[in-house]
């Protein structure tokens, strides 16, 4: 388990997130997502879904749930749940360091 970071790894970020936040602002290229979870899983068509929003992928697995008789009231809850806050935590926490590090270093 990590408990700490160097100094030269704190440095670095900032990089990362913005590599990530450009990352997340260009469409998925589905041809290579394709290929990649073939290698993952070795199968040569394996199941993946894409979907544009929570609330899609949401209510997607809800349809899933519902054709196979699997109760989901409150799994849809919880996964709702879970996902918005995993997601606004991940990146808002992230999003906000880095804002206002540059913010500060401007302001300087």
């Amino acid at each position: 388990m990590i408990t700490s970071i160097t100094t030269e790894q704190k440095a670095q970020i900032p990089v990362y997130i913005q590599k990530w936040v450009d990352l997340a602002s260009k469409p998925i290229d589905k041809n290579k997502a394709l290929e990649l979870a073939k290698d993952i899983f070795k199968k040569e068509k394996p199941l993946i879904l894409f979907t544009e929003s929570i609330e899609n992928t949401k209510n997607l697995i809800l349809f899933i749930l519902k054709k196979n008789n699997i109760k989901s009231s409150q799994l849809g809850s919880q996964l709702d749940s879970q996902l918005r806050s995993q997601l606004y935590s991940q990146l808002g926490s992230q999003l906000y360091s880095q804002l206002n590090s540059q913010l500060d270093s401007q302001l300087d």
